[in-house]
C-alpha cells in the first residue's frame, strides 16, 4: 500500500524534482514549498497536510524543516531530513552557513535531532554535522544524488566557453560559490567566453562592473536553457569555498564538460581523474588549469564517471527502501 508523503522544501530545484518523481512513482506525494514571507499560511498548510500524511520528508534542515518536523512529532508521524550542505557550513568570515551563527545553527540542529532518518547527499556532510552542529550521526546515512544519463545523450559541438552555474542572490552566496574568482580568471583568458548563470540582478551588475568584456552574467533561467549551455561549454568551473555535493557540476560533466574545481567539500570526489582540482589562492594557477581543461580530451571520461558513480537508479532504490522501512 502506498504511503502518503509530504515533501517540503524552500525551492523546487532540479534534484528535488527528481526525488519527487522517484517518490511519486510508488507513493502519494504532496509538495509543500516554504516561503518565509507567507509563514502563517505555510504553518496552516503544514498542519493540514501532515495530519493526512504518513511521512514528512524535508529537503534541507532549515526553518521549514523545523516547523514540519515538530508538527510531525506532535501527530506521531515519521520524518526524514535530507542534508544538502548549507546547514552545516560555517564560513564565519563571510557570514555564510547555518552553523556560522547561534540561532540558525539551532534551527538547523533541532530537525536533525528529531527526525527518524537523516539522509546526507555526501559523506563529508555527516562529518561536518557532527563537528559544527554537534549532533549524533546514529540516524544518518549517505545517499548520493543520482542523475539520469539517458536524458543527456548529445553530440553538440563544443565551443570555447567556460561555464559556472550558481543561484546567488547575496554576496555571501556569490563568494561561497567562487564567482569572484571566476570573474578574475576571465581577465586572464580574454580569448574565451566566460558565462555565469543564476545570480540576482544586483550581483550580476556588480560582477559585470568589475569583470572583463568576455564575461557574461545571467540570472536564473529555465533548466532547458541551462542545459543548452552545458551542451556548448567545453569547461565547467566549481570554485566553491564550500560544497555539499555540486549538482550542477555533475550535470555539466554528464554533458561532457571538462571540470575544474576547488579541493573543498564533495568536489574532488565528483571530479576524480576526469578534470582538474586547483587551490583557490592563486588566480594564475587556476587560469592555467582552465587552459589545460580547454585543450584536454576528458569530456567522455567526465560523463562516464557520473554515470558510474551517481546513477539515478541507486538513489531511487535507496530512497524507496527508507520509505518502506518507516512505513512498516
Amino acid at each position: 500500500m502506498p504511503s502518503k508523503i509530504v515533501l517540503v522544501y524552500p525551492s523546487y530545484m532540479p534534484f528535488i524534482q527528481r526525488d519527487y518523481r522517484i517518490l511519486s512513482s510508488h507513493h502519494i506525494v504532496v509538495r509543500l514549498e516554504y516561503n518565509r514571507r507567507g509563514l502563517p499560511r505555510f504553518l496552516l498548510w503544514s498542519i493540514y497536510r501532515i495530519i493526512c500524511a504518513d511521512i514528512v520528508l524535508a529537503w534541507y534542515s532549515g526553518l521549514h524543516a523545523l516547523i514540519c518536523i515538530l508538527i510531525a512529532k506532535f501527530f506521531r508521524k515519521k520524518s526524514i531530513v535530507i542534508l544538502g550542505g548549507g546547514e552545516v557550513a560555517a564560513l564565519r568570515h563571510i557570514r555564510y552557513g547555518s552553523a556560522s551563527s547561534i540561532v540558525p545553527s539551532l534551527v538547523a540542529k533541532i530537525p536533525l535531532m528529531l527526525a527518524d532518518r537523516v539522509i546526507a547527499v555526501h559523506s563529508s556532510l555527516v562529518v561536518k554535522a557532527a563537528k559544527e552542529l554537534r549532533v549524533s550521526t546514529k540516524n544518518m546515512l549517505v545517499i548520493p544524488l543520482g542523475f539520469d544519463y539517458e536524458a543527456t545523450t548529445d553530440n553538440t559541438e563544443k565551443e570555447n566557453l567556460v561555464l559556472t552555474v550558481a543561484l546567488a542572490n547575496s554576496w555571501p552566496r556569490a563568494l561561497v560559490k567562487g564567482l569572484d574568482i571566476f570573474s578574475k580568471v576571465a581577465w586572464l583568458i580574454p580569448d574565451c567566453r566566460f558565462v555565469i548563470i543564476g545570480v540576482s540582478p544586483e550581483i550580476a551588475r556588480a560582477l559585470k562592473s568589475v569583470g572583463p568584456a568576455n564575461l557574461e552574467v545571467y540570472g536564473p533561467m529555465p533548466w532547458s536553457q541551462v542545459t543548452e549551455y552545458f551542451r556548448k561549454a567545453k569547461v565547467y568551473c566549481q570554485f566553491s569555498l564550500f560544497e555539499g555535493f555540486g549538482s550542477a557540476l555533475a550535470e555539466a560533466m554528464l554533458y561532457k564538460c571538462v571540470p575544474v574545481g576547488s579541493p573543498n567539500g564533495a568536489i574532488p570526489s565528483i571530479i576524480g581523474d576526469s578534470g582538474f582540482i586547483v587551490p583557490l589562492d592563486n588566480d594564475a594557477q587556476i587560469a592555467t588549469s582552465v587552459r589545460k581543461a580547454l585543450n584536454a580530451d576528458l569530456g567522455e571520461r567526465a560523463r562516464n564517471r557520473i554515470i558510474k558513480l551517481f546513477p539515478l537508479e541507486r538513489r531511487k532504490r535507496d530512497l524507496l527502501r527508507i520509505i518502506d522501512e518507516l512505513s512498516s
